[in-house]
């Protein structure tokens, strides 16, 4: 979707305002030719090439006036007041409702396809323009490179660099906001840039200490895969001291549950490996038993229990002979590999599913956008014509104007010349029904465009409200689909990781210390479900 269809995209309510008296007349023509952004709005082409504006008398010579007679207009005479004055009621009305179907068109524009994220947080949430674009497509950037698969080949400082690079761009913008540096850990984390990545989710919990629970347990994750157990405790007992406090990042239940399951998986892992006193584990479990609901405490104690088995039993495995290691590596690695493969097919069945599904969808919507093209190329030749003839209208009242201030003088000349008088006047009465009759014509014509205009709107709006219902169940059939797609690629990858490790094992010398263990072979793609889930939040 390009961004000139995004603001036609937007649905926003209207508002409606009056204009009465003369002065609509000059306020509401910008000129005559190619319209810009008054019905439209910025985003159609050429509106930041025609120039269009609202200008007043004051501005500029009124539209089609004859150079003698630019500027302000004189005054009527008093005895045409009187036979002008339902005239101009109706030339007022008729402006002022132009005037108001554009500012009810230009209110209706003001949609915004940054808002795929919100704002942010501090100073990011006041960015308007350009700057909160470019923010917004920062943050996306950085969300897909810290969940999005590792383009193959990547090399580490490359993709730090990147990271950093455009880190610095979005903290220029908003460097009070708290998710900049946590997007930024997660990219590194990716590449095994623990400690930068360490680095970066400090400053994140100081920019928002008491909130961010899901910034903590990535922290605590981080610190066990460097062996540092201690840390990882006193981090996740941090978290359920503060548990109660809203988390900015994930809101809701179903990022709770899953926390829950991840802070149980750190303590299981710590648990099986004996690295701190069980005292300590048994005073986080009675704060969790204490501050927590029912279903939680049950997250917490599953996920608790299969990572304290799976790691006491692998610290049994590293302790059996160096004969022993090569076998079950061995053992491990077909595994791993058959487990692999098994999740290349699947990914490939739910791509395929995943594209089915996209099809039909796409073609619905593309066919809906090219209708909305036609219906808004129609609206800027409606705009246009509307135009044209309010400067007509404009035009007949300035030369009745004109014509009323030559009569004056005429009818001083006319004492000289007797009978003179009576042909003057009945030629100018022809002059003026002429008149009358090409601004009834006039006035005719610009009610019918009003009236084609406020139809074609109808019709553009119509066409967003479908556009949105077309992408909302889209979303809805193709939403299932792609977590089940995301999710067993993310296991494919864990899986590859696992592999590394096990391989490496066969590399080791007879009589080598055991493979010291990484909390990253026991994490499940908890922590990428509750980016998945973030995702669709921020979307919503």
């Amino acid at each position: 979707m390009t961004a000139d269809w995004c603001h036609i995209a937007g649905n926003r309510p209207q508002r409606a305002g009056v204009w009465v008296g003369c002065a609509a007349v000059a306020i509401v023509l910008g000129g005559i030719g190619t319209p810009g952004p008054g019905i439209l709005g910025p985003g159609f082409p050429g509106a930041e090439t025609t120039g269009w504006g609202l200008r007043t008398v004051a501005a500029g010579p009124l539209v089609g006036a004859p150079p003698e007679n630019q500027g302000t207009p004189a005054a009527p005479r008093a005895d045409d007041d009187r036979a002008g004055e339902a005239d101009d009621d109706e030339d007022a009305a008729l402006l002022s409702e132009l005037q108001q179907l554009e500012d009810e068109w230009r209110t209706e524009q003001d949609f915004d396809e940054t808002q795929m994220f919100p704002p942010g947080q501090g100073s990011a949430a006041n960015l308007e323009g350009n700057d909160k674009k470019e923010y917004a497509n920062l943050v996306s950037q950085l969300f897909r490179d810290g969940t999005g698969p590792v383009p193959a080949g990547a090399k580490a400082d490359e993709v730090e660099d990147r990271c950093r690079e455009m880190l610095r761009q979005a903290e220029r913008l908003g460097a009070d906001d708290p998710r900049l540096p946590w997007l930024a850990s997660l990219v590194l984390s990716r590449m095994d840039r623990h400690e930068g990545a360490l680095t970066l989710l400090a400053r994140a919990a100081e920019l928002s200490p008491q909130q961010q629970s899901t910034v903590l347990l990535q922290q605590a994750s981080l610190q066990l895969e460097q062996g540092d157990s201690a840390a990882a405790l006193k981090t996740c007992q941090t978290v359920v001291n503060q548990w109660p406090t809203e988390d900015t990042l994930w809101p809701g239940p179903v990022a709770r549950e899953t926390q829950a399951s991840w802070l149980g998986q750190i303590g299981g892992f710590v648990a099986g490996g004996e690295d701190v006193p069980a005292s300590r584990l048994e005073e986080l479990r009675r704060i969790i038993a204490r501050r927590w609901a029912g279903s939680l405490v049950a997250s917490y104690e599953r996920e608790f229990e299969r990572v304290r088995k799976s790691r006491q039993e692998s610290r049994r495995k590293q302790a059996s002979t160096w004969e022993q290691q090569q076998a079950e590596a061995r053992q491990e690695i077909e595994d791993l590999r058959r487990a692999i493969e098994r999740s290349r097919d699947s990914e490939k069945q739910l791509r395929l599913k995943l594209d089915n599904l996209k099809s039909p969808q796409e073609e619905q919507l593309d066919s809906l956008m090219e209708s909305l093209k036609q219906k808004s190329q129609k609206l800027t030749a409606i705009q246009s014509r509307a135009r044209r003839l309010a400067g007509r209208l404009q035009q007949t009242a300035q030369k009745k104007t004109t014509a009323g201030k030559g009569n004056s003088g005429g009818k001083g000349n006319s004492r000289g010349k007797g009978g003179s008088r009576g042909k003057g006047n009945s030629a100018r009465k022809r002059a003026a029904n002429q008149k009358d009759s090409q601004r009834e014509q006039v006035q005719q014509e610009l009610k019918k465009t009003l009236d084609e205009l406020r139809d074609v709107q109808k019709e553009v709006a119509d066409g967003r409200t479908r556009r949105k219902e077309l992408e909302a169940s889209h979303a809805k059939a193709i939403l299932p689909v792609k977590q089940e797609w995301n999710r067993v690629r993310l296991s494919r990858q864990s899986q590859e990781k696992d592999l590394e490790l096990a391989q490496e094992v066969l590399t080791r010398p007879a009589g080598s210390p055991p493979v010291p263990d990484r909390f990253r072979q026991w994490r499940t793609v908890l922590e990428l479900d509750l980016l998945q889930d973030l995702q669709s939040h921020w979307q919503e």
